[in-house]
């Protein structure tokens, strides 16, 4: 989106702004689908950032969203950006825990990226300790 990628260039003020417009517009229209792309896309850019709480909450907000409506592409998306934001924050078992769950979940829809959680699910299982 034009948001995540203003931020990538640097933007975070602009980005969030951007996907702030399109968050209040999707719901505003009623537009669920949309609600969870923009706070995914929120929590993207916060998680770029560093602002990792931020980004915690956008995620959270967008898997429960997606789980509402039963966009499990928008689920699968969305929980693999919350597992990231709970490792970079520290949280390495609720990472793995929910790899583990999202990858249940690609693998039975055959998503495109399940051979990349599975990566993701091996990386950070190397990195726990018992």
């Amino acid at each position: 989106s034009m948001g995540v990628a203003a931020g990538r260039r640097g933007g975070h003020a602009e980005a969030v702004d951007c996907l702030t417009e399109a968050l209040q517009l999707a719901q505003d229209i009623g537009a669920a689908h949309l609600v969870a792309k923009a706070l995914r896309g929120l929590g993207r850019v916060e998680y770029d950032a560093g602002r990792l709480d931020a980004a915690a909450e956008h995620a959270s907000a967008a898997v429960s969203t997606a789980t509402r409506i039963r966009d499990l592409d928008e689920v699968v998306e969305s929980q693999m950006l919350l597992a990231e934001v709970h490792h970079a924050s520290g949280a390495a078992r609720t990472a793995y825990a929910l790899l583990q769950q999202t990858f249940e979940v690609a693998h039975a829809r055959g998503h495109r990226e399940t051979a990349a959680i599975r990566r993701r699910l091996t990386e950070v299982k190397h990195g726990l300790t018992d």
